[in-house]
Parts: structure tokens; sequence; C-alpha cells
């Protein structure tokens, strides 16, 4: 045997290609619904408020006008773009070409600026009016308080149930509606230690299914970790709480976020993304578990296009958590 094999060492590389952990796209655009928008603005949905019949009180006595509440939300887009380059003569120096996984990992990400948009205007202001020019806030009595079922607590079976009161007061139909909570992780952890929740003496479905929380009272839960730093305050994070109704998510032009491939040039393509708004103020609520109260109501509904939100009415209900 020669000495001088070392010589001939090799060291070998993989094939493979894998993508780090990392919320793979949207957790948040199949519980809204989704519409498509064109130009600088737009109104996904016109509202009527509710209206009362008159009683009659005699015969033949003239008859008065009855006008309904009439209001307009607005959506505007967005604009993202997420340039990757791979020179060509990058490509000559590697064993396996990553343009897909490129591609990949810009869709998971265009995908999570969406739930982005989403949270940011569960709580943010909403534009209103026959031109879109009012502005209107989240409503502060759709909010459930950090305090209630315990001081600075987490998400909790008290707040769950705050929050599903709160909402059907403001008619709400459970019957009728998608509603959802979301959760991180922490706020996951924490009903784990509810004995409602993962205890069959309190309910005949099951809400733990192969070790995952499906979902209580009506609600289902989503599993979201952008609302630890999106939705977080000071000693808190704001929980969403909404109705399928009540957010909608609208797509700018029609189209989905678009993955091109091409050659680099000094002019890169961009996309176009639309914005995300509240329909209604009361079909979105917040609950708080932590130290504040959450935001807007139980009977709004939320619209927009991809990445731009607009509030509704008072339609969300807010939870707070301590962080």
């Amino acid at each position: 045997m020669s000495i001088n094999i070392p010589t001939h060492y090799v060291q070998q590389y993989s094939t493979n290609i894998s993508l780090l952990l990392q919320q793979k796209g949207s957790k948040l655009r199949d519980a809204v619904t989704v519409g498509n928008h064109v130009g600088t603005s737009a109104s996904p949905v016109d509202q009527i408020g509710s209206i009362e019949a008159q009683l009659v009180t005699s015969r033949f006595a003239p008859m008065g006008r009855v006008d309904a509440t009439t209001d307009r939300r607005w959506v505007s887009p967005k604009d993202y773009d997420l340039p990757q380059l791979i020179d060509s003569f990058d490509k000559l120096r590697l064993l396996t070409d990553p343009s897909s996984q490129y591609v990949q990992n810009a869709v998971m990400a265009m995908g999570r600026k969406q739930d982005y948009e989403i949270l940011t205007a569960v709580t943010g202001t909403a534009k209103t009016g026959v031109t879109g020019g009012t502005s209107t806030s989240f409503t502060a009595g759709n909010e459930v308080d950090v305090a209630t079922g315990g001081a600075n607590s987490k998400i909790n079976m008290a707040k769950l149930r705050a929050v599903k009161k709160l909402m059907m007061a403001n008619h709400i139909d459970f019957d009728m509606e998608e509603a959802y909570v979301g959760l991180t992780a922490a706020d996951y952890d924490a009903l784990m230690n509810e004995p409602e929740v993962i205890s069959r003496d309190y309910s005949s479905n099951l809400v733990l299914e192969s070790g995952k929380l499906k979902g209580i009272l009506g609600f289902k839960f989503i599993h979201c970790e952008l609302i630890e730093t999106v939705l977080a305050g000071t000693n808190e994070v704001t929980l969403p709480v909404w109705v399928k109704s009540g957010m909608h998510l609208g797509q700018a032009h029609g189209r989905e976020a678009r993955a091109l491939i091409e050659h680099a040039g000094d002019d890169l393509p961009q996309s176009q993304l639309g914005g995300e708004a509240r329909s209604e103020g009361g079909l979105d609520t917040e609950a708080a578990c932590g130290c504040i109260d959450g935001p807007d109501g139980a009977n709004g509904e939320a619209l927009a296009e991809l990445n731009g939100i607009e509030r509704a009415k008072d339609s969300e209900v807010a939870l707070m958590l301590e962080g």
C-alpha cells in the first residue's frame, strides 16, 4: 500500500436540498373569504343595516319612511416582491440546480405575508364610506379582558366563553358561520391544561384528536406563530377570533402570487398583491391573555386583497395573552 494514497482522499457532498424549518405558506387563507379586485382601491362589499317593522296604529294613516343605515368597505393593494438571483455561472459550480427549492421557499414566504396582512387587519383601521375616505377604528367593546379567568392569565375556557358570549350578543349565528381562534404555541400549551379541553367528561365530541387540538365551543383552532410578533403588545399577545364571512382576502388583479425564473437583468419582475379588510365590525373579536383587552366586536366582517387589509364593521374579538 502506497504512503501517498491520502492524495486521493475525497469529500462527498449531498445532492439533496432541504428547506429549514419555517411556516410553510399561509395558515389563515382558507379561514377567510377570497375575492378578485383591480385598480388602486376596491369595495368588496356594500352594507345595509337592520331595520324594524312599524306598528300600524290607525286605519288609513299615512305611511312613514324607514331608512336603513348603509356603509361600504374598501381595500387597497400592496406590492411585494422577492427577487432571488442565481447566476448561470453559479450553476456550473453546483451539483444540483436549486431553482425549484428557491421558488418553493419564495412561495412559502409570500404565504406568510398573506397571514401577516390578515392579522394586521384584525385590529387595524378600516376604510369605509362612499369613496373610502372614512377611517373606522376597531371597537374597544369587542375585547375580552386579560383578567378573565385569572389575573394576567393566558387563554382559558373562561376567555373562550366570554368571546362566544360577546359574539352571540352581536348576532353572530354559530350555526351558520365558521368561527376560528388563532393560537400560538404557548396558547396551545395553555389550553392543554384545561380539563374541559382534554377530558371526555365535559364533551362527547373529541377536542383533542391524535394529539392535536381541533376546537371547542364552536370555534376551530388555527396555530400560527406569526401572531406572537404581529399582534404582540407590551405585556401580552392579542389572539384573533373571527368568522370566515367577517374576513376577506382579495387577490389583486385576480392573480395568485407568481414565481418567475428569468435571466437576471437590471429590471426584475414584481408581483402586486392585494389587501385584507374587515368587512363588518362585529364578526371578529379578540380576547386578552396577559395584561390587555382585545379589539373590535362580534358582528363585523373583513374584506381585503392579498397584502393590504381593511376591517368591516365591528366583527372582531381579541384574546390577549401574556408573553
